[in-house]
């Protein structure tokens, strides 16, 4: 029975760690398992260091209800053991995964009574398995924390300006999946050095963090929003044209306002000034061209009366294909 137990942990292992893909990592340990387990259906289930629960990966016929296998659940992070239920001509077990004497998981099998039930050798086999996914589960959430470190900035916890890029990229470039009008907005800070010189360095990181959570909260489910490093941030609004792009630009420069208790002085106020290009589907304007134009936004505000914003005129192809004279 040990040996037949050590070469199926072995299946279930090599499974799990044959898969390169971290999130199709627990997928394929449920299936693995219940090949293993000779079992109808397992579900894999994380816990947050919160207590949260999500069901992360299924194979097979469903097992109980959540609000069972979360008692379950209870029971076996408790006892460290997996535990039993029968009900309905099913026989059910879930077992806690810990990993560094944390419960970070749990899998769920079940078995028809009708073919004998769980076995002690059973048990046996689910604990060890149950480990060695606290193991997978541990691998995958270093992974993702990677993943959003590479993806995001430090301080604000915004896009970084590559993950920027990247989505934008995805929204208008040649595989794009934006259909409809959107702007791109470059956002920088006015007088932010004041705030350095005058109050600290971290005093100034408050305020990026300010400035940070007044674009997050004047945005909305599918927007972007970024810091590209010191004073500079950028925006992306679906589902946005000229005729809406503007109405946005002054909510935020009303939202700004906020930042005044941060100003190094009382004249030169910390504030906004913002370039917007947008982008028309079909215009066939590149992700350079978008940038650039936005970007000759920004620079006009900026040697302008700063602390308003700039619409750049609409993509213009025979302008953008022209040829630049030549500087004497």
């Amino acid at each position: 029975a040990a040996q037949t137990r050590e070469k199926l942990l072995a299946y279930v292992t090599r499974s799990i760690h044959d898969e390169i893909d971290p999130a199709n990592m627990l997928m394929a340990a449920a299936t693995a398992t219940a090949r293993a387990m000779s079992s109808e259906g397992c579900k894999i289930y994380q816990v947050s260091a919160s207590g949260d629960r999500t069901q992360s990966a299924e194979y097979g016929a469903a097992t109980e209800a959540d609000t069972v296998v979360e008692k379950l659940l209870d029971q076996s992070a408790e006892s460290g053991e997996p535990v039993m239920f029968a009900d309905a001509g099913r026989h059910l077990m879930v077992a806690a995964t810990t990993y560094r004497k944390q419960i970070n998981g749990a899998i769920s099998l079940t078995r028809n009574l009708s073919d004998g039930g769980w076995t002690a050798d059973d048990v046996a086999l689910a604990q060890e398995i149950a480990t060695q996914i606290a193991i997978a589960i541990e691998q995958i959430e270093y992974h993702a924390k990677l993943e959003k470190l590479s993806r995001t900035d430090e301080l604000t916890g915004l896009l970084n300006r590559r993950a920027f890029f990247e989505e934008l990229e995805a929204r208008i470039g040649r595989d794009r999946v934006t259909t409809s009008a959107g702007a791109l907005f470059f956002v920088d800070l006015d007088n932010f050095k004041m705030v350095n010189d005058v109050h600290g360095h971290h005093r100034g990181d408050e305020a990026l963090i300010a400035v940070a959570n007044i674009l997050t909260d004047n945005t909305r489910p599918g927007d972007l929003v970024s810091r590209f490093g010191g004073d500079e941030f950028a925006l992306w609004f679906d589902r946005t044209d000229e005729n809406s792009a503007a109405p946005r630009a002054l909510e935020l420069l009303e939202a700004s306002k906020q930042l005044v208790e941060f100003s190094g002085d009382e004249i030169k106020q910390l504030g906004f000034s913002v370039g917007i290009a947008v982008w028309a589907p079909g215009s066939g304007e590149s992700e350079t061209g978008l940038t650039g134009r936005a970007d000759e936004a920004m620079y006009e505000i900026k040697k302008g009366s700063k602390g308003g914003y700039v619409l750049a005129a609409p993509y213009d192809p025979k302008e953008a294909t022209a040829p630049k004279e030549a500087s004497a």
